[in-house]
């Protein structure tokens, strides 16, 4: 069974070359449990979605709950919590483990 987060990030006043410098240290101790970056992109300029926009939105998936959390705890994790908080201001997650096909 997959799961999926979905990240929605806004960017700090360093802007959005902090935020990529410290997602680049993170997807390969997220490859190291299980869990991808499927997607990474910038809402539509026009997207009224959110007020005001996400810089940027992640799509992620990991083999497991607790895969997920495996990465959550990981120490290098940890150790980039003091560039995780100067590249972004703040972020809003959706989980689910329950995936639903349409097709």
């Amino acid at each position: 069974m997959m799961f999926t987060v979905i990240a929605f990030l806004y960017a700090a006043e360093d802007g959005m070359a902090a935020l990529q410098a410290f997602e680049a240290k993170t997807v390969p101790i997220l490859a190291d449990h299980g869990g991808r970056m499927e997607k990474a992109f910038a809402p539509a300029a026009d997207d009224n979605t959110f007020a005001p926009p996400p810089d940027e939105v992640h799509i992620l998936s990991f083999t497991s709950a607790e895969a997920y959390q495996s990465y959550r705890d990981d120490p290098r994790h940890h150790e980039l919590a003091a560039e995780r908080q100067a590249a972004i201001r703040e972020t809003r997650i959706v989980v689910s483990g329950k995936m639903r096909y349409y097709i």
